[in-house]
């Protein structure tokens, strides 16, 4: 089950306070604050379960996430559609400019413009909650490390309006190819400190 220690259900409200500054949102997210914090929040209520290629939750009949899954997942629950996969996902946008400051809320993605690996939703306090890889469950982690193949952010609680409609929703960067439905079955393990090294990634 999800959220099994207590460390997590604190993490949950601790974001939460960084997010909406002591409000949680209720209901239908309406503004891109409260769409944040509602994406933040059911990601992170997801902590535990396991990794699943192509998973997409105990609610849609999965045992777990994918990278791209947990995602997906997390921002459905604040009203905005997102595309499948890790790569669809950062084709979508909108863009956070390299260097500006990221929010709680944003999409972290590795990889590269024509293969996009992973992705995590960052929580604030330089981390971000993921579905890492095979035999690692749905965790936190730190979103920058020695070595890491970064990419950039996006920040889809901006791109919406919070009405479901993936036809107004999907907005690709026609620059950045398309890629199959699943993400890559293994993303990069995920290490415990911003200066730990990197492990390389299982081949296809």
């Amino acid at each position: 089950m999800p959220l099994r220690s207590p460390f997590a259900t604190t993490l949950v409200a601790v974001v939460l306070l960084l997010v909406t500054g002591g409000v949680a949102a209720a209901g239908p997210a309406a503004t891109p604050e409260q769409r944040a914090a509602t994406a933040v929040e059911a990601a992170l209520r997801q902590i535990g379960l396991p990794f699943v290629w192509g998973g997409n939750g105990p609610e849609n009949g999965d045992r777990g996430f994918d990278c791209s899954g947990l995602t997906a997942f997390a921002y459905g629950k604040a009203g905005v559609v997102l595309p499948r996969t890790a790569h669809a996902q950062y084709r979508r946008g909108p863009r956070v400019p390299a260097g500006s400051p990221l929010r709680p809320g944003d999409l972290v993605f590795y990889g590269t413009v024509d293969k996009v690996h992973h992705v995590g939703l960052f929580v604030g306090q330089d981390r971000m909650v993921s579905a890492p890889t095979f035999g690692l469950p749905v965790q936190t982690s730190w979103y920058r490390w020695r070595g890491d193949d970064y990419l950039g952010a996006t920040r889809p609680a901006q791109a919406t309006d919070g009405v479901p409609d993936p036809a107004v929703r999907e907005t690709p960067d026609p620059s950045i190819p398309d890629e199959p439905w699943f993400d890559a079955p293994a993303a990069p393990r995920l290490p415990t400190s911003p200066t730990a090294p990197r492990r390389a990634p299982a081949t296809r």
